[in-house]
């Protein structure tokens, strides 16, 4: 059975499948009351659309491509969107996905590595979704955030995935840590946790 779903992820039904899904996911989680320990994709993807949308952002940078969802809810509002993916099958099924796209841009590789990279040419401020992250698994978060320091342009949003993984565990930084980078690196910043999400944004 393991081997049939992984197959199926691959190929174009799932991308469907996850479409015709999103909806009906989203709304069992609010018939169950909301319950914080799982946040539905779709409530995610609609926070980033309102951040684009109140900062008037067109360009997106994504850490962490996975099934490409978050970047096919962008398209209509962005005019560039770049994405890092680290995971050799998710990457080029996303490459294969979008490949007609010329608004697409992936990348393939750690962030950790590669978002400096790309940062040199970034000059306009844009809308960084950073969920290349795995509580399992030692999380670049730190090297991302201070790679966006290192070149930041002012207007930059900066919003982060899981921060219920935040606790010191795993490589995780607290959001303590959080705070005091936020404070120390992006002055006239301004750190909130809301639906498992971090949204750093000017004051």
């Amino acid at each position: 059975m393991g081997k049939i779903w992984s197959s199926f992820r691959a190929t174009p039904a799932w991308d469907v499948y996850k479409g015709l899904a999103a909806l009906p996911d989203y709304y069992y989680w609010r018939l169950r009351g909301s319950p914080m320990r799982r946040v539905p994709h779709l409530l995610k993807q609609r926070t980033v659309q309102e951040y684009a949308r109140r900062y008037r952002m067109r360009t997106m940078i994504e850490t962490g491509t996975n099934m490409g969802q978050m970047i096919r809810a962008m398209l209509p509002l962005m005019g560039e969107i770049y994405s890092i993916e680290m995971d050799d099958s998710s990457y080029e099924r996303a490459r294969s996905r979008f490949a007609k796209n010329p608004k697409v841009h992936m990348i393939h590789g750690n962030s950790a590595a590669e978002l400096p990279l790309l940062l040199e040419n970034i000059r306009q401020p844009s809308l960084f979704w950073l969920d290349a992250h795995n509580f399992e698994w030692e999380t670049p978060v730190r090297e991302e955030l201070q790679a966006i320091a290192d070149h930041f342009v002012p207007g930059h949003i900066i919003l982060l995935d899981d921060s219920k993984w935040f606790d010191g565990r795993n490589q995780y930084p607290t959001l303590k840590w959080m705070q005091d980078f936020v404070q120390r690196k992006f002055p006239g910043y301004i750190l909130r946790d809301a639906m498992h999400m971090l949204r750093i944004t000017p004051d």
